[in-house]
């Protein structure tokens, strides 16, 4: 494996990640159990790059059924890198 198909390998894993953190959000869990353990490792990974873009773009609506973007705006980004990578 050359050095850029591991860094493209990475970036797939990482947007596989973001969506399993998006769709966790969906599910209510309970302090302490598995799920719960699952979306805080899962939000703990996804933070750093959806964070960010979070406070670009809030969520639309409000209260509990508000709609946040900034995953999809993520795994945007990280495709274009993808692909901008790609072509070296």
């Amino acid at each position: 494996m050359t050095p850029i198909s591991i860094v493209l390998l990475v970036i797939q894993a990482y947007i596989l990640i973001i969506v399993l953190n998006a769709v966790l959000s969906w599910f209510p869990s309970d302090y302490g159990s598995g799920l719960h353990r699952l979306q805080d490792f899962t939000n703990r990974l996804t933070q750093p790059i959806v964070g960010p873009i979070r406070k670009l773009i809030p969520p639309i609506g409000g209260g509990r059924m508000a709609i946040d973007l900034s995953p999809l705006f993520a795994i945007i980004a990280l495709e274009i890198l993808e692909a901008i990578i790609s072509r070296f």
